[in-house]
Protein backbone atom coordinates (compact mmCIF):
# COMPACT_ATOMS: atom_id res chain seq x y z
CA UNK A 1 0.00 0.00 0.00
CA UNK A 2 1.15 3.41 -0.97
CA UNK A 3 0.00 7.22 -0.34
CA UNK A 4 1.33 10.80 -1.00
CA UNK A 5 2.68 11.94 2.03
CA UNK A 6 2.79 15.31 0.77
CA UNK A 7 -0.94 15.20 0.23
CA UNK A 8 -1.13 16.06 4.07
CA UNK A 9 -0.72 13.89 6.92
CA UNK A 10 -2.95 15.62 9.62
CA UNK A 11 -6.47 14.35 7.83
CA UNK A 12 -5.48 11.38 7.23
CA UNK A 13 -6.77 9.62 10.53
CA UNK A 14 -10.10 11.33 9.64
CA UNK A 15 -12.73 8.84 10.42
CA UNK A 16 -11.30 7.63 13.50
CA UNK A 17 -12.93 8.12 16.90
CA UNK A 18 -11.35 8.00 20.28
CA UNK A 19 -12.43 5.86 23.00
CA UNK A 20 -11.57 8.72 25.45
CA UNK A 21 -12.31 11.76 23.70
CA UNK A 22 -15.47 11.76 21.45
CA UNK A 23 -18.91 12.09 22.79
CA UNK A 24 -21.06 10.74 25.26
CA UNK A 25 -21.34 7.17 25.19
CA UNK A 26 -25.00 7.58 24.46
CA UNK A 27 -23.55 9.44 21.28
CA UNK A 28 -21.22 6.89 20.23
CA UNK A 29 -21.61 3.02 18.89
CA UNK A 30 -19.08 0.98 20.94
CA UNK A 31 -18.29 -2.45 20.50
CA UNK A 32 -20.21 -4.79 22.36
CA UNK A 33 -16.91 -6.17 23.92
CA UNK A 34 -16.37 -3.17 26.06
CA UNK A 35 -19.64 -3.95 28.30
CA UNK A 36 -19.88 -7.60 28.42
CA UNK A 37 -18.08 -10.18 30.57
CA UNK A 38 -15.74 -11.37 27.51
CA UNK A 39 -12.51 -13.58 27.88
CA UNK A 40 -9.17 -11.55 27.90
CA UNK A 41 -7.84 -10.37 24.41
CA UNK A 42 -4.82 -12.51 25.58
CA UNK A 43 -6.97 -15.24 24.62
CA UNK A 44 -8.28 -13.71 21.02
CA UNK A 45 -6.93 -15.84 18.57
CA UNK A 46 -5.04 -13.30 16.25
CA UNK A 47 -1.54 -12.99 14.23
CA UNK A 48 1.49 -11.47 15.03
CA UNK A 49 4.29 -9.67 12.54
CA UNK A 50 7.70 -9.34 12.90
CA UNK A 51 9.52 -6.34 12.28
CA UNK A 52 10.16 -5.53 9.21
CA UNK A 53 13.87 -4.99 7.77
CA UNK A 54 13.36 -1.47 7.46
CA UNK A 55 17.02 -1.20 5.93
CA UNK A 56 15.89 -2.44 2.84
CA UNK A 57 12.10 -0.79 2.86
CA UNK A 58 14.32 2.44 2.94
CA UNK A 59 16.34 1.59 0.40
CA UNK A 60 13.27 0.78 -1.99
CA UNK A 61 11.49 4.25 -0.99
CA UNK A 62 14.57 6.07 -1.82
CA UNK A 63 14.39 4.91 -5.67
CA UNK A 64 10.73 4.62 -5.42
CA UNK A 65 11.11 8.57 -4.61
CA UNK A 66 13.78 9.25 -7.80
CA UNK A 67 10.85 7.56 -10.01
CA UNK A 68 8.35 9.95 -9.13
CA UNK A 69 6.21 7.02 -7.49
CA UNK A 70 4.13 7.92 -4.49
CA UNK A 71 5.68 7.57 -0.99
CA UNK A 72 5.08 4.46 0.59
CA UNK A 73 4.51 4.20 4.20
CA UNK A 74 3.46 0.50 4.85
CA UNK A 75 3.92 -2.94 3.93
CA UNK A 76 1.02 -5.01 2.50
CA UNK A 77 0.62 -8.61 3.87
CA UNK A 78 -2.01 -10.51 1.65
CA UNK A 79 -4.27 -13.06 4.06
CA UNK A 80 -7.23 -14.94 3.72
CA UNK A 81 -8.71 -14.78 6.90
CA UNK A 82 -12.06 -15.70 6.71
CA UNK A 83 -14.69 -14.61 10.44
CA UNK A 84 -16.32 -18.30 10.16
CA UNK A 85 -13.04 -20.03 10.38
CA UNK A 86 -10.65 -17.81 12.34
CA UNK A 87 -10.87 -15.88 14.83
CA UNK A 88 -12.56 -15.89 18.32
CA UNK A 89 -16.37 -16.08 18.58
CA UNK A 90 -18.29 -15.56 22.29
CA UNK A 91 -21.64 -15.49 22.85
CA UNK A 92 -23.44 -12.97 25.35
CA UNK A 93 -27.02 -12.96 26.27
CA UNK A 94 -28.57 -12.94 22.45
CA UNK A 95 -25.63 -11.27 20.60
CA UNK A 96 -22.55 -12.96 19.08
CA UNK A 97 -19.14 -11.31 19.72
CA UNK A 98 -16.02 -11.87 17.32
CA UNK A 99 -12.91 -10.72 17.32
CA UNK A 100 -9.46 -11.32 15.97
CA UNK A 101 -6.00 -9.34 17.32
CA UNK A 102 -3.70 -7.95 15.19
CA UNK A 103 0.10 -7.11 16.70
CA UNK A 104 3.22 -6.14 14.12
CA UNK A 105 6.55 -5.39 16.29
CA UNK A 106 7.40 -1.78 15.82
CA UNK A 107 4.67 -1.01 13.77
CA UNK A 108 3.79 3.07 13.64
CA UNK A 109 -0.13 2.02 12.27
CA UNK A 110 -2.28 -0.93 10.92
CA UNK A 111 -4.88 -0.92 8.19
CA UNK A 112 -7.21 -3.26 6.53
CA UNK A 113 -8.62 -4.08 3.67
CA UNK A 114 -11.36 -6.88 3.60
CA UNK A 115 -11.83 -7.99 -0.11
CA UNK A 116 -15.29 -10.07 0.82
CA UNK A 117 -17.28 -7.63 2.97
CA UNK A 118 -21.30 -8.61 3.32
CA UNK A 119 -23.11 -7.75 6.53
CA UNK A 120 -26.92 -8.62 7.36
CA UNK A 121 -29.28 -6.08 9.38
CA UNK A 122 -27.50 -6.34 13.01
CA UNK A 123 -23.85 -6.82 12.30
CA UNK A 124 -21.70 -4.04 12.80
CA UNK A 125 -17.59 -3.96 12.46
CA UNK A 126 -15.35 -2.05 14.22
CA UNK A 127 -11.60 -1.57 14.40
CA UNK A 128 -9.29 -0.60 17.77
CA UNK A 129 -6.20 -0.12 19.45
CA UNK A 130 -6.49 -2.59 22.23
CA UNK A 131 -5.25 0.91 24.67
CA UNK A 132 -8.41 2.13 23.65
CA UNK A 133 -7.80 5.57 22.13
CA UNK A 134 -8.90 4.72 18.35
CA UNK A 135 -11.96 3.62 17.47
CA UNK A 136 -12.81 3.08 13.72
CA UNK A 137 -16.32 2.09 12.50
CA UNK A 138 -19.15 0.91 13.06
CA UNK A 139 -19.80 -0.06 9.67
CA UNK A 140 -23.24 -2.18 8.72
CA UNK A 141 -25.13 -4.01 6.00
CA UNK A 142 -25.30 -0.17 4.61
CA UNK A 143 -21.67 -0.40 3.67
CA UNK A 144 -22.28 -3.78 1.26
CA UNK A 145 -21.78 -2.70 -2.59
CA UNK A 146 -21.21 -4.60 -5.67
CA UNK A 147 -17.77 -5.00 -5.14
CA UNK A 148 -17.76 -6.68 -2.07
CA UNK A 149 -14.63 -5.28 -0.45
CA UNK A 150 -14.46 -2.49 2.30
CA UNK A 151 -10.89 -0.77 3.49
CA UNK A 152 -10.59 0.93 6.75
CA UNK A 153 -8.56 3.75 7.64
CA UNK A 154 -5.08 3.62 9.63
CA UNK A 155 -4.94 3.17 13.26
CA UNK A 156 -2.15 4.56 14.52
CA UNK A 157 -0.98 1.30 16.93
CA UNK A 158 0.71 -1.86 16.85
CA UNK A 159 -2.02 -3.49 18.45
CA UNK A 160 -5.00 -3.67 17.19
CA UNK A 161 -8.52 -5.68 17.35
CA UNK A 162 -11.26 -6.18 14.70
CA UNK A 163 -14.64 -6.76 16.03
CA UNK A 164 -18.37 -8.13 15.03
CA UNK A 165 -20.92 -8.00 17.06
CA UNK A 166 -24.03 -9.05 15.57
CA UNK A 167 -27.49 -11.19 16.77
CA UNK A 168 -26.38 -14.75 17.19
CA UNK A 169 -29.44 -15.59 15.07
CA UNK A 170 -27.95 -13.63 12.28
CA UNK A 171 -24.61 -14.93 13.02
CA UNK A 172 -24.08 -17.65 9.98
CA UNK A 173 -25.07 -14.58 7.45
CA UNK A 174 -21.90 -12.57 8.29
CA UNK A 175 -19.41 -12.70 5.04
CA UNK A 176 -16.42 -11.36 5.75
CA UNK A 177 -12.35 -12.25 4.64
CA UNK A 178 -9.71 -9.99 5.57
CA UNK A 179 -7.59 -9.78 2.65
CA UNK A 180 -4.87 -7.86 3.32
CA UNK A 181 -3.22 -6.13 6.47
CA UNK A 182 -0.68 -2.96 5.88
CA UNK A 183 1.79 -2.85 8.51
CA UNK A 184 3.27 1.21 8.63
CA UNK A 185 6.32 2.16 9.35
CA UNK A 186 6.12 6.03 8.86
CA UNK A 187 4.15 8.76 7.87
CA UNK A 188 1.01 10.51 10.52
CA UNK A 189 3.91 12.31 12.27
CA UNK A 190 5.81 9.00 13.29
CA UNK A 191 8.26 6.72 11.70
CA UNK A 192 9.68 3.41 13.44
CA UNK A 193 12.75 3.14 14.78
CA UNK A 194 15.82 2.51 12.23
CA UNK A 195 14.53 3.76 9.50
CA UNK A 196 16.47 6.06 7.30
CA UNK A 197 16.93 6.46 3.73
CA UNK A 198 20.26 6.32 2.48
CA UNK A 199 20.80 9.88 0.34
CA UNK A 200 21.28 8.40 -3.69
CA UNK A 201 19.74 12.55 -4.57
CA UNK A 202 16.24 11.21 -4.28
CA UNK A 203 14.25 15.04 -3.42
CA UNK A 204 13.85 15.89 -0.13
CA UNK A 205 10.58 17.76 0.50
CA UNK A 206 10.49 20.36 3.00
CA UNK A 207 14.20 20.32 3.67
CA UNK A 208 14.93 23.53 1.38
CA UNK A 209 13.75 25.74 -0.92
CA UNK A 210 10.88 24.94 -3.33
CA UNK A 211 11.62 24.93 -7.44
CA UNK A 212 8.99 26.42 -9.21
CA UNK A 213 8.49 23.11 -10.40
CA UNK A 214 7.46 21.71 -6.96
CA UNK A 215 5.47 24.60 -6.06
CA UNK A 216 2.81 24.22 -9.28
CA UNK A 217 1.73 20.97 -8.55
CA UNK A 218 -0.60 21.30 -11.33
CA UNK A 219 -2.58 23.65 -13.70
CA UNK A 220 -4.63 24.77 -10.43
CA UNK A 221 -2.63 23.15 -7.65
CA UNK A 222 -0.44 24.42 -5.14
CA UNK A 223 2.00 21.85 -3.45
CA UNK A 224 1.57 23.13 0.61
CA UNK A 225 4.89 21.92 1.41
CA UNK A 226 6.73 24.78 -0.45
CA UNK A 227 4.32 27.77 1.12
CA UNK A 228 5.98 30.92 2.09
CA UNK A 229 5.60 31.68 5.93
CA UNK A 230 2.91 34.44 5.15
CA UNK A 231 1.00 32.27 1.94
CA UNK A 232 -2.82 32.75 2.61
CA UNK A 233 -3.07 29.39 2.04
CA UNK A 234 -1.39 28.43 5.19
CA UNK A 235 -4.76 28.34 7.09
CA UNK A 236 -6.45 25.80 4.70
CA UNK A 237 -3.84 23.88 4.45
CA UNK A 238 -4.45 22.39 7.70
CA UNK A 239 -7.74 20.88 6.10
CA UNK A 240 -5.98 19.16 3.30
CA UNK A 241 -6.71 15.01 3.60
CA UNK A 242 -4.47 12.50 2.91
CA UNK A 243 -5.84 9.55 0.41
CA UNK A 244 -4.12 6.11 0.52
CA UNK A 245 -4.03 3.62 -2.22
CA UNK A 246 -2.63 0.21 -2.94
Amino acid sequence: MSMSIRAALLAAVLGLSSFAIHAAPSQVAVPASQGATVMPLSLVEGVQYPALDLQTVAAEDALRAIDGGPARFAIAHDTAIDIQRAGTWETVGTQSIWRYRVKATDATSLNFGFTHYRLPPTARLFVYDVAGQQLAGPWDERKNQPHGELWTPVISAADVVIEVDVDTAERERVELILGRISQGYRAFGRRSAGYAQPDIGQPKFGTGPCTIDEINSGTCNTDVACLGENDAWNDPRRAVGAITVG
